[in-house]
């Protein structure tokens, strides 16, 4: 893996998100937070998990810290703050991005799940599932989505590829 492939990766990431940002604008409070069968309870609820995960795998691979709670769910519960905070996290992200070549992309992250069992992975294989995993969660949205009538649009990666 290099580094360049990885800022395409991320650059589609927020891209994509950013559709479905866009598309959920146009949802009133009750279809937003409404209980459904995704994976974490509502529209909203799968959004602020994307959030939430990229925060801690950003945390675990940049500041070697491993938070032992999802706790962006505290603080982000609009969706401009979800919006606000997923800037800031973008921001950082990208930040860590920059300061990373491709011969540092093997290194061995260690780091502890939410319940403190110490694992390890490899630094361009969690940067890769970070966006794997929003696009995973991205596609239940864009379902829920379809489901109101709130169309994100074709949020592949090759679109994003021809857009650019």
């Amino acid at each position: 893996m290099r580094i360049d492939n990885l800022r395409v990766l991320y650059d589609y990431n927020y891209w994509a998100r950013d559709q479905i940002l866009e598309a959920v604008k146009g949802l009133n409070h009750d279809q937003l937070h409404s209980p459904s069968t995704m994976s974490f309870g509502s529209l909203f609820g799968t959004l602020r998990h994307i959030l939430n995960a990229e925060w801690v795998w950003r945390l675990r691979t940049q500041e070697g810290r491993s938070p032992r709670a999802m706790e962006l769910e505290e603080h982000v519960d609009t969706l401009g703050a979800l919006h606000q905070a997923w800037l800031y996290e973008e921001k950082q992200m990208y930040a860590f991005l920059a300061e990373l070549a491709d011969d540092g992309l093997d290194k061995i992250i260690h780091y502890q799940n939410m319940s403190g069992h110490p694992l390890e992975s490899t630094l361009w294989h969690i940067l890769v599932h970070v966006v794997n995993h929003g696009t995973q969660h991205r596609a239940e949205v864009a379902l829920r989505l379809a489901e109101l009538g709130c169309l994100p649009g074709n949020i592949d990666l090759i679109i994003f590829l021809r857009q650019r």
